[in-house]
């Protein structure tokens, strides 16, 4: 539902991405059901490359969980975003490039 509602009004989510919902995307828990992790990714994926302002919030999440933790979600989610052309991408490239030379 809240894919649906993100890929509908891209506009409306420059208003209601906030850094506890892009949080909350990220957090798997170990017994996630594959098709709900599956869908979670696809909205961090979808926000971070349709809307600027959650493009930066994203970006922020990542690279604070890949930092501190080495979060496996993290970068696989990094790993699509950088395979994507949109406006803002170069600073995904720029994390991975970090993370990978860290």
């Amino acid at each position: 539902l809240l894919h649906a509602a993100f890929q509908t009004s891209i506009s409306q989510s420059e208003h209601t991405v906030s850094s506890d919902l892009v949080k909350l995307l990220l957090q798997e828990s170990v017994d996630l059901h594959p098709a709900l992790k599956d869908l979670k990714r696809q909205v961090i994926i979808t926000v971070a490359s349709k809307s600027e302002s959650a493009s930066v919030l994203v970006l922020n999440e990542l690279q604070l969980r890949l930092s501190a933790i080495q979060d496996r979600t993290s970068a696989q989610i990094l790993g699509e975003l950088v395979q994507m052309d949109f406006k803002g991408v170069d600073k995904f490239i720029e994390l991975a490039v970090s993370v990978l030379e860290g």
